[in-house]
């Protein structure tokens, strides 16, 4: 916890791309810390012909990465597009 790799690094098993060109594809994540995993995996869903959007629950404000949908945040975080001092109660 507080702490993020260098570089994101996608593992195995992975996932089967036949499908992907032309797919619309959701990717939600719970916390985009930095950004750099969910831009990877966007990334890698556009190489392979998919129109992905992304979703985040909680959206940190160092995050480079700006989600389609934000949603709840704490500590300063991103809500419904706006940034917060305090997490809705």
């Amino acid at each position: 916890m507080g702490q993020t790799l260098d570089d994101p690094r996608v593992l195995p098993p992975l996932m089967d791309t036949s499908e992907l060109p032309g797919a619309r594809v959701l990717v939600v994540d719970d916390v985009a810390d930095s950004g750099r995993t969910l831009a990877l995996v966007m990334d890698l869903l556009a190489k392979q012909g998919a129109e992905a959007r992304s979703a985040v629950l909680f959206t940190k404000p160092r995050s480079d990465h700006v989600p389609v949908v934000r949603r709840a945040a704490r500590d300063g975080c991103a809500v419904d597009g706006r940034v917060s001092p305090q997490a809705p109660r």
